[in-house]
């Protein structure tokens, strides 16, 4: 007796949770007030702070003190093997990026005193300053005006 009331009591336990989450009473997946997939997305005009001669410069997210004040600088190279490469300057670091599979990842290079430092693919939702430059630059609003 005691296995059939203990198994009873998940299933309405278990049917519970699912009517409190609005599976049941609707058939469908709950999903949270604030996500309206119909919403208009807004997304500022551009993502970079200032112009510097013909580069533009990034905010760094901070990560420590020294991060506060930095600043990357973004130079917009054309488009190559279909998608939008751009050149950039961070500290002693350089590099390129460049578009690839819709911009879903950036093939990058980045050299530091003369040396090649990092070859990889990176995807782009993963880094929020890359994610900003490559933004820009697929919305041609990298162009030297």
């Amino acid at each position: 007796m005691n296995g059939w009331r203990g198994h009873l009591a998940v299933c309405i336990a278990s049917a519970v949770l699912l009517i409190g989450q609005g599976s049941i009473a609707t058939g469908q997946a709950a999903v949270p007030e604030r996500a309206n997939p119909n919403a208009p997305r807004t997304e500022p005009d551009h993502f970079y702070v200032a112009r510097r001669g013909d580069a533009f410069e990034y905010a760094k997210i901070p990560v420590n003190s020294v991060d506060a004040e930095s600043r990357v600088l973004v130079w917009f190279l054309g488009v190559r093997k279909g998608g939008p490469a751009v050149r950039y300057e961070d500290g002693l670091s350089t590099g390129t990026l460049t578009c690839h599979d819709d911009c879903q990842f950036v093939l990058g290079a980045t050299t530091a005193h003369g040396k090649v430092t990092h070859i990889g693919r990176i995807r782009v939702t993963n880094d929020p300053l890359i994610y900003a430059i490559m933004r820009d630059a697929q919305a041609g609003r990298l162009s030297r005006r």
